[in-house]
């Protein structure tokens, strides 16, 4: 065989190879379902936070979808999943962040390590209806404030909804008016099934304002553990 052959065949084997490993790598970052482990939590954090089966399952007469996202200043950010059901009510899936915290650490379970702390609960017709009278209140489907930046290490509220087939997304980020008048925040801790208390400014054991700042005062870089995404009119841009 020429060897210009054999040269082109390699070249085509290891164009292929890492096609095949970016695809991989691809799909190890795509938010897929409840991650049970530390590093699937990390991989996929961004591709939840876009909410892309979300969008892919909202249509008109499709089930309410909310997702709700507490980002602590990255410790144990919390993350709720509701869906409506037939009868008004609702399933909220609940997942806490605890990074590396080992707690009731079971040799046995090593790969338990880090993993997210998972909860369900059901919400009657009434709940719900009181959740979502709240979340309009706040301004929860209302327009998104375009341009907002959420860092990870700020405290910040994320709500993604379908309902109606609409979807829409908004933030709520600390030091604002609205942050600190919201009320939603309240029935989703009364629905909190972790066992774990929210993390709050005042009770963070540690807050580095200046780990995610690349320059500018609201700008970032973005790596596994610090980032910087913004509210756009569709979604979020920086993912």
């Amino acid at each position: 065989m020429p060897r210009r052959i054999r040269r082109v065949g390699r070249m085509a084997a290891k164009s292929a190879a890492m096609a095949a490993g970016a695809a991989a790598l691809l799909a190890a970052c795509t938010y897929q379902g409840p991650p049970s482990s530390l590093p699937e939590q990390r991989l996929t954090w961004l591709s939840y936070l876009g909410a892309a089966d979300v969008r892919a399952a909202c249509a008109a007469g499709q089930p309410d979808r909310l997702r709700i996202v507490y980002n602590a200043g990255g410790d144990r950010t919390r993350a709720y999943d509701l869906v409506g059901l037939p009868d008004g009510g609702a399933v909220l899936d609940q997942r806490v962040d605890r990074g590396l915290a080992v707690g009731s650490f079971d040799v046995g379970q090593a790969l338990s390590l880090g993993a997210p702390v998972q909860a369900q609960s059901r919400l009657t017709a009434d709940q719900y209806a009181q959740l979502r009278a709240a979340l309009a209140n706040d301004g929860a489907f209302g327009p998104p404030p375009v341009g907002l930046t959420l860092r990870s290490d700020r405290f910040y509220w994320l709500v993604t909804s379908c309902l109606d087939g609409q979807m829409r997304t908004t933030a709520f980020r600390d030091g604002s008016a609205d942050y600190d008048g919201l009320a939603f925040p309240a029935l989703i801790a009364r629905h909190d099934a972790t066992g774990l208390p929210f993390v709050t400014p005042q009770t963070a054991q540690e807050i580095s304002p200046s780990v995610c700042r690349g320059g500018a005062e609201e700008g970032g870089t973005r790596s596994a553990l610090c980032f910087t995404v913004t509210v756009g009119e569709d979604g979020l841009s920086g993912l």
